[in-house]
């Protein structure tokens, strides 16, 4: 994929005529205040599959949420971590906010963007430390 639009600006402002069979989004996820545009707009870009690595939290969170009256109840899947960010060094995102998503608000937002299949690595034992604790992933979805 060749990005047209100049090297600081956002992926949400990239055409969906610049997709590409296989898009990989490593390391942006947890820098960007809306996560979930980043993942609508990386299902718009991908024509078939999309690779995703990310911090993760270290939390599940499951349940059932009031909808406007205590009777009414929606199903609670994932949560996000709201947090500092630090857009004035090049490992940070373009603001001073970001969203961390647990590993089940990934898997409910990949499948509200259209993927059907979603698989995990499996880390080894001597691979990463944050991706063997768990607190990094990498997925890989399939439309």
């Amino acid at each position: 994929m060749q990005k047209s639009a100049s090297k600081n600006s956002a992926l949400e402002n990239w055409p969906e005529s610049e997709g590409a069979d296989f898009v990989l989004c490593y390391g942006l996820l947890y820098h960007v205040e809306n996560p979930v545009q980043i993942l609508r707009k990386l299902a718009a870009l991908r024509r078939k599959a999309i690779g995703i690595e990310t911090q993760v939290l270290p939390f599940q969170i499951a349940g059932s949420l009031e909808d406007g009256n205590y009777m009414w109840q929606r199903d609670l899947t994932g949560i996000f971590g709201l947090c500092k960010d630090y857009s004035d060094t090049k490992e940070g995102g373009l603001t001073d906010v970001a969203l961390v998503p647990s590993r089940d608000a990934l898997v409910f937002l990949l499948k509200e963007v259209g993927f059907k299949e979603i698989n995990f690595y499996q880390p080894e034992p001597d691979d990463y430390e944050q991706f063997v604790r768990r607190s990094r992933v990498i997925v890989f979805a399939v439309k």
